[in-house]
């Protein structure tokens, strides 16, 4: 089964965190990424940890950027 996790930055195309996902290859993990954060309303440094509900949208907080620059809810839609 897949791992769901969180980066905080400097990770991501733009330095600002990712949401990406480990999956089991043998003895290795796969890693997707599976969101890049751009440094604007959807949020910078995602650190908290994941929340799937029934449907598998993710859902979680970042600690800055976001509409006023204090942080981001975000929801990511499998």
């Amino acid at each position: 089964m897949p791992l769901l996790r969180l980066e905080t930055k400097p990770g991501g195309t733009s330095g600002h965190g990712t949401v990406f996902k480990l999956t089991p290859n043998g003895n290795v993990y796969n890693e997707t990424v599976l969101y890049s954060f751009q440094h604007g309303p959807d949020g910078i440094a995602p650190v908290a940890s994941l929340i799937m509900d029934s449907s598998g949208a993710l859902y979680s907080t970042t600690t800055s950027g976001g509409a006023n620059g204090s942080g981001a809810v975000f929801k990511l839609i499998p």
